[in-house]
């Protein structure tokens, strides 16, 4: 049996506790709190030197849930509890409580967001070529459940599709407020640009909710369609400062990270990867001042880029900053930024570092690791105790000056060099 681990990264103040835990300790599997004390002296910068960071205990564990029987497709954060999908259907757990079945198995479920402040769930269903999206309201899930009315199929799910979807392999939301949601979906080599004007739960009425219809899906508009060169592997939707045609999505195929304009649907290089074989991992949208700015990590790197907004049809990329670099000990098959910290999850581990360094804090050993859920809290799932931590700096944070930014990167060779320093970063979730 497999153990469940919540992790809240904090996001209010900055810091985060990491939460593990394996299966309980009478069974013959221990129990290990990975706590970050302090960071090595010369590891903080300046600008963090004087924050709560370095004085308290960031880092500790807390049970969730143990002993759980199922394969983990996918999850996202409801509340204090999780939404599971499983080999055995979507289900609802809660920490000491009981798992509550919301869907049944002939519904699978490879993507999920649960979006509280807008009544939504938004879930990706795995059946191939007639894989679509479906946006429910969360009010009406919430109420099959309180009720014990129903639980639903995919076949009770007809009038919860978006239908131009059809074929989907992969979509991204956009992760910071503003006057609509907006959700790219790829399908195959075309991508289809949804929007929602935002109406907050929270300004809606007990009445109002009951006299909705229970399908939102004649909510969504359909904005405009583009084909790329490849499929997609990994997306992600980049807010501009101003919100008027100058957001961006960003996407990787084959060697390349390019800048898609969200107002006219034309595409931009923006990083060529120079590597016989390439492992896109995240992109992973920054803001500083406003300004946004992308980690993109692939194979062992994890590349900083700032870019401005579209300036005559194309997007300014600042290079002084082109170049700062860092690279992970293993090659991650995840990465979550939880500022002031990056985390990379692989197989076997969970490697910690500083975003705006990339130098190494800790390195912590959990064998079957799976990373279920990140984009609101981190929950992780176990098979078995963490045999052990360590404290490294082998393949130390490799980055370049900005006053002497390199033309290449060798992923599988990481050098360690300088340190670069971005202060400032909030991230999206991911």
């Amino acid at each position: 049996m497999a153990s469940m681990v919540w992790v809240n990264p904090g996001h209010e103040d900055g810091l985060g506790e990491a939460l593990f835990e394996s299966s309980p300790a009478e069974k013959g599997l221990g129990v290990l709190a990975l706590k970050l004390k302090t960071t090595v002296k010369g590891d903080t910068p300046p600008t963090l030197a004087t924050t709560s960071f370095c004085k308290k205990e960031p880092w500790e564990s807390q049970s969730f849930c143990s002993n759980f029987p199922h394969e983990v497709v996918c999850a996202d954060s409801w509340g204090q509890s999780l939404l599971v999908s499983t080999d055995a259907g979507i289900l609802l757990i809660d920490d000491g409580q009981p798992s509550v079945q919301v869907f049944d198995k002939t519904l699978q479920i490879k993507q999920m967001h649960v979006l509280e402040a807008l009544d939504l769930l938004i879930a990706r269903t795995d059946e191939r070529k007639d894989s679509r999206l479906l946006v429910f309201r969360l009010s009406a899930v919430q109420k099959d459940i309180e009720t014990k009315q129903m639980i639903r199929s995919k076949y009770d799910c007809r009038e919860n599709k978006l239908e131009r979807t059809k074929g989907c392999h992969l979509y991204a939301i956009n992760t910071h407020h503003g006057s609509e949601l907006r959700i790219v979906v790829a399908i195959g080599n075309k991508l289809l640009l949804i929007t929602k004007k935002y109406n907050p739960c929270n300004s809606l009425t007990s009445s109002s909710l009951l006299s909705l219809p229970e399908s939102p899906v004649d909510k969504f508009q359909y904005i405009w369609e583009i084909h790329l060169s490849d499929p997609p592997v990994v997306m992600t939707l980049v807010d501009g400062p101003t919100g008027d045609s100058d957001d961006m999505i960003c996407v990787a195929y084959r060697h390349q990270f390019d800048l898609v304009n969200e107002s006219i649907g034309e595409s931009y290089r923006l990083h060529h990867v120079e590597a016989n074989k390439v492992n896109f991992v995240a992109a992973i949208d920054v803001y500083e001042d406003g300004e946004a700015g992308l980690l993109l990590c692939y194979n062992y790197v994890c590349q900083y880029i700032k870019v401005y907004p579209f300036n005559g049809g194309s997007p300014l990329v600042q290079s002084w900053v082109y170049d700062f670099h860092f690279s992970w000990n293993q090659v991650p098959y995840a990465v979550v930024c939880a500022f002031p910290s990056i985390l990379a999850f692989t197989t076997d581990s969970i490697e910690i570092r500083l975003v705006v360094s990339g130098n190494l804090v800790h390195t912590a050993v959990v064998p079957e690791l799976q990373l279920v859920a990140s984009r609101s809290d981190i929950y992780l799932k176990a098979t078995a105790a963490v045999r052990g931590s360590s404290h490294s700096s082998s393949k130390e944070m490799s980055s370049s000056s900005p006053q002497a930014p390199t033309a290449y990167e060798i992923p599988e060779c990481p050098l360690s060099s300088s340190e670069g320093e971005v202060p400032g970063w909030r991230s999206g979730p991911t």
